[in-house]
């Protein structure tokens, strides 16, 4: 018992069901609603699971299928344009055929130069077969050695020369010796004279009168 002394709150029957203002109805706690909303989520979660594991799987393979369809159509469609059949087209087709073409011209053109095997000698050239001794020879001396005439018209007489005038220059005076020839008929004369006796001077004239003139001049041996 309280020491308190009562007062007018403590006077209040057994049975009444009023209470104080201070103190508050206890309720038992509503724990429906929060097991509810933990049911939900887990299933949310577990749908999310399986399609995230089962769905990419499908999606992909219902993909494959029209990419390889697809494929197949533009394997054909390439097919039909292409007329050589061997996957190469139209352009590089004839691009080969060209090349082939030039390269079989090429082989015919090398078979064509090549001579053939036990085929006759090639002819002389034209300069050994132009050569003709018989023409006649004329030797001036422009060097004032006495006899250098004669001896050069010797030489040219023991291999064949026709030698039909020996003498001295009386032309302008020369620097070397010299070989007049008179025309490109001359041309093969004047080249094997010249190679006989070591003159390196040719000159093509007709001033002279004569088909082909030795001058010989300073130095001459």
């Amino acid at each position: 018992m309280s020491n308190y002394p009562r007062d007018e709150f403590d006077r209040v029957p057994e049975s009444s069901a009023r209470q104080g203002v201070h103190r508050a109805r206890l309720e038992p706690p509503k724990s429906g609603g929060l097991a509810l909303l933990i049911t939900v989520g887990a299933i949310v979660l577990l749908i999310g699971a399986a399609a995230y594991f089962l769905f990419p799987s499908l999606g992909g393979s219902g993909d494959t299928e029209p990419a390889a369809t697809e494929t197949s159509q533009q394997a054909e469609a390439d097919s039909a344009e292409d007329p050589a059949g061997d996957g190469q087209s139209a352009d590089t087709a004839e691009a080969t055929d060209a090349s082939e073409e030039a390269v079989d011209n090429d082989a015919a053109t090398t078979a064509a130069a090549e001579p053939t095997s036990g085929s006759a000698s090639p002819t002389p050239s034209p300069e050994t077969a132009a050569v003709d001794k018989s023409t006649g020879v004329v030797v001036l001396n422009a060097t004032g050695v006495p006899g250098l005439a004669g001896n050069v018209t010797n030489r040219l007489s023991t291999d064949g020369w026709v030698v039909t005038f020996t003498g001295n220059w009386n032309g302008q005076a020369q620097p070397s010796s010299v070989i007049f020839y008179n025309g490109e008929e001359q041309l093969a004369n004047a080249e094997a004279l010249a190679a006989q006796l070591g003159i390196g001077r040719l000159v093509d004239t007709s001033a002279l009168g004569q088909p082909l003139t030795v001058v010989l001049g300073p130095g001459f041996q």
